[in-house]
């Protein structure tokens, strides 16, 4: 009887003090190996910071742990599509496809580089068989409706934003290209209203106020126009095609001091378009500054040599600075 006591006081003794040494297991060195989630994770966040390469190794590592993963070849083929490394993102995209053949965002990315790389006609079969596979994919239609729109097939442009926009009626890059292809064949009423609905969407769209202005110019709402490239150049004040286009349309409204300081806005972003300090010049002329309009006619040569406007304007302002000086002297 006493041994079995001495057995059981010792096997409680055993356990107890199994239990004080349990805690200790909880500071034991844990195994520091990132898992399959937080390398997509961490990819993901590199991605948003456009550290690309880095994203692209989080990505790489994530597939040597799960080499069939269509979510993260999708990804890494994103990455290095930012890099314009259009061939590696295209293998990366490929064995998405091949991997997954219904999965519609793979055939959309596939589609997106080739037609970065100028193949238009496969880009489009993409796009044709990711609506295939998901009949509601709306990106697809927008991507589609893009090509189509570069190619001048306006009408199949328009059914393609049409299809996107009845999925998914808040897209509002869908409104802005329908309103830029109604635009573009002369509908410019209907190209405004589309441009609103964009703006409505997304206020935050340049390419939008942009668009609106020149529709409102081809209806020669000036003044809406100046306002609209004025809102474009708030959200995007270093482009240079917003600059030039709120010159010329305060050259409109006889706003020359405007266009003169909108032109050379403009020239400061990019000093190697003639067509712009020809531009200046002639604000430049009709403010009197007759040297400084030679100026530029000079600049504008120096670029090119043989631009027959910019020859002509300046023996017109060589004209007109001689016959303003001999005024003067009277």
């Amino acid at each position: 009887m006493e041994k079995k006591l001495v057995f059981l006081f010792l096997v409680l003794i055993f356990f107890a003090a199994c239990k004080k040494e349990a805690p200790l297991q909880e500071n034991a060195p844990q195994d520091e190996t990132p898992n399959f989630a937080s390398l997509i994770s961490d990819g993901d966040q590199k991605m948003k910071a456009g550290s690309y390469r880095k994203a692209i190794e989080d990505y790489t590592r994530a597939l040597v742990l799960i080499p069939l993963s269509v979510e993260c070849l999708n990804k890494r083929g994103k990455a290095k599509s930012a890099l314009r490394d259009f061939a590696g993102a295209l293998a990366d995209f490929d064995r998405a496809v091949q991997i997954g053949p219904r999965d519609p965002q793979s055939l959309i990315n596939r589609g997106g580089v080739k037609y970065m790389q100028g193949a238009f006609g496969e880009a489009l079969e993409d796009y044709g068989r990711a609506v295939e596979v998901s009949p509601s994919c709306f990106e697809a239609f927008y991507q589609s409706g893009l090509i189509k729109s570069a190619l001048g097939d306006f009408a199949g442009a328009l059914d393609d934003f049409n299809e996107c926009i009845a999925i998914n009626y808040a897209h509002a890059h869908a409104y802005n290209a329908r309103g830029f292809v109604k635009y573009k064949s002369g509908r410019y009423n209907e190209a405004v209203t589309d441009f609103s609905l964009a703006i409505a969407i997304d206020a935050s769209l340049p390419s939008a106020w942009f668009n609106r202005a020149e529709a409102k110019e081809a209806l020669m709402d000036y003044a809406g126009a100046l306002a609209d490239y004025d809102k474009a150049s708030l959200l995007e004040p270093r482009n240079f095609f917003v600059q030039l286009a709120l010159g010329f349309a305060r050259n409109k409204l006889h706003d020359f001091a405007g266009a003169e300081k909108n032109f050379g806005a403009a020239i400061t972003i990019r000093s190697d378009y003639g067509a712009a300090y020809i531009a200046r010049s002639r604000a430049r002329q009709e403010l009197g500054d007759y040297k400084g309009a030679i100026a530029d006619c000079e600049k504008a040569l120096k670029l090119n040599g043989k631009d027959k406007e910019a020859m002509l304007l300046r023996s017109v302002l060589y004209m007109k600075m001689a016959v303003s000086e001999q005024n003067n002297a009277m």
